[in-house]
């Protein structure tokens, strides 16, 4: 009986991540969208990449979509805080149904830290990304030279 009681645990962990990760990106996308300016409208995902990034990459989409719709200057901050609250919630909302089907779980401190770790680490991959955007922009403006008429 406890190994069925175990195999229940793990899968109903399994389905909240599931559902959470797709879920909760898209309604924080979804409720953002709404707001947006015309512009910052114009350059997010149409309907189907927007789709197809939330059920493929979940909380990481929030990255992506930070990217689109955020100023220059602040989408790294953005998508390393959305991400990271993202991700805090789905493991709150996992250390809550352990709570509840009386299991042992993570700490708190343990998951404010992978928190964290996920924001740094969101932080660094869109600090590369804009680094490497800016190096393509800046080559890309740069005069060519005209090439001699023989």
């Amino acid at each position: 009986m406890r190994h069925i009681r175990s195999r229940l645990v793990q899968v109903a962990r399994m389905v909240l991540a599931m559902v959470l990760g797709i879920a909760l990106p898209f309604c924080v996308q979804w409720l953002d969208r709404r707001r947006l300016s015309a512009e910052a409208r114009a350059r997010a995902w149409n309907t189907a990449s927007w789709g197809a990034a939330v059920y493929a990459f979940g909380p990481a989409s929030m990255l992506g979509w930070m990217w689109l719709t955020r100023p220059r200057g602040w989408r790294i901050a953005y998508g390393a805080v959305a991400t990271s609250l993202a991700v805090l919630a789905i493991a709150l909302a996992d250390r809550a149904l352990l709570a509840t089907m009386k299991q042992p779980g993570d700490a708190l401190v343990e998951l404010l830290e992978s928190a964290l770790v996920v924001a740094l680490a969101a932080a660094l991959l869109l600090g590369i990304l804009e680094l490497a955007v800016s190096v393509k922009r800046r080559t890309r403006l740069r005069p060519s030279v005209p090439a001699r008429v023989l």
